[in-house]
């Protein structure tokens, strides 16, 4: 005689917990932050809203990086310091990358990404102003308009609005290198820290720079067997990225790109931009001196800045290639994690049994 009341009260208990269903899946798929979530917006919650957003982040993310790696040999001229603080400089996403690429890993499956990667972002937002900030604070490079450089000539530069021996010898331009040098680390530590969680990181150019007018077949030549050493280096890149897959169990796969990644940080994308600032550094032939101090480099020796260059990248590239061929030697060892070939053979043994049972 209580089986309508019963019947009664479990609807009521489906009802309500389908609220709550519907609430969580409103936190996790709705747009807005926090309690803010006005209806009319929640019409843009959709995946294809989702990839073009993400994909502008990341054209965004890229180009303040880029603009920071094009405008390096500019800023060495406005606050005068050498290609090895420059080199400094760049490694300072690589640091980040380093620090939290662990992290993002460990937490891609058990926090709101989309909502982190949103953080992270106006986290990149901030170091851009960063970035800006030594404009704004000892405004434009006056001390540079008009000056000539002549062969085998240094000359001394001091402030704005500083002329005398006296003001030169104060260490002022010093202290502006101290606080523009941090301000642009910590941009491209920041902008590093986006990039751990968007997971983007950008390809290199080259350009023609300053060369002779005839260089222009040269330099399509470099073009031509650049993309030609990049094709074959991706095809390195996937086959290394499969075997990292292999090697380790599915719950793992987030935590090993995480740990791949320090890795690379630490044996590639933190030195590289120091030894190449040392390479740039001893191909130099005339130095800026500033207050009796080194500054940065003015001209370079082309034909021995390209010897150190490409020598060193050669050296590199071989030591890779003979990694390579020891990961060629010991792929036996790679343990079947997945049971593939049990699963392709228990496939096969079903399918026989229903030949014959047909």
């Amino acid at each position: 005689m209580f089986e309508p009341f019963g019947d009664f009260l479990q609807g009521k208990l489906l009802s309500a917990g389908s609220i709550r269903l519907n609430e969580s899946r409103e936190e996790t798929t709705g747009c807005g932050v926090g309690s803010c979530r006005p209806k009319w917006i929640q019409r843009w919650a959709t995946p294809n809203m989702f990839v073009f957003v993400f994909g502008l982040i990341g054209i965004l993310q890229g180009a303040s990086y880029r603009y920071m790696v094009a405008s390096v040999t500019t800023l060495e001229k406005r606050y005068a310091f050498g290609s090895l603080v420059s080199g400094f400089i760049l490694i300072g996403d690589n640091i980040s990358e380093l620090t939290f690429q662990p992290i993002f890993g460990y937490l891609a499956h058990r926090v709101h990404r989309p909502r982190l990667i949103a953080w992270c972002q106006i986290v990149v937002g901030i170091g851009c102003y960063l970035a800006a900030l030594p404009y704004f604070i000892y405004g434009p490079g006056v001390h540079l308009l008009g000056s000539t450089v002549s062969k085998n000539k240094t000359i001394d530069f001091c402030d704005i609005n500083k002329f005398g021996d006296r003001d030169c010898g104060k260490d002022s331009g010093s202290s502006m290198a101290m606080v523009s040098v941090f301000c642009l680390f910590m941009s491209m530590f920041l902008n590093g820290f986006g990039s751990s969680a968007y997971y983007s990181i950008g390809q290199g150019m080259a350009t023609e720079g300053y060369c002779k007018t005839d260089c222009g077949n040269n330099f399509e030549t470099y073009v031509t067997l650049f993309g030609i050493s990049n094709l074959v280096g991706t095809l390195a890149k996937a086959a290394n990225a499969i075997i990292l897959f292999r090697i380790v169990d599915k719950i793992d796969k987030s935590f090993a790109l995480g740990v791949s990644g320090s890795f690379h940080s630490i044996f590639a994308f933190i030195p590289y931009p120091l030894v190449y600032g040392l390479v740039a550094d001893a191909s130099c032939k005339l130095w800026e001196s500033k207050c009796g101090k080194r500054g940065n480099c003015w001209v370079y020796d082309t034909d021995k800045f390209r010897i150190y260059m490409h020598g060193l990248t050669i050296i590199l590239y071989l030591c890779s290639t003979m990694f390579d061929v020891f990961v060629i030697f010991m792929y036996k060892r790679i343990k079947n994690l997945y049971d593939d070939e049990d699963e392709d053979r228990a496939d096969m043994d079903d399918k026989v049994v229903d030949i014959d049972c047909e």
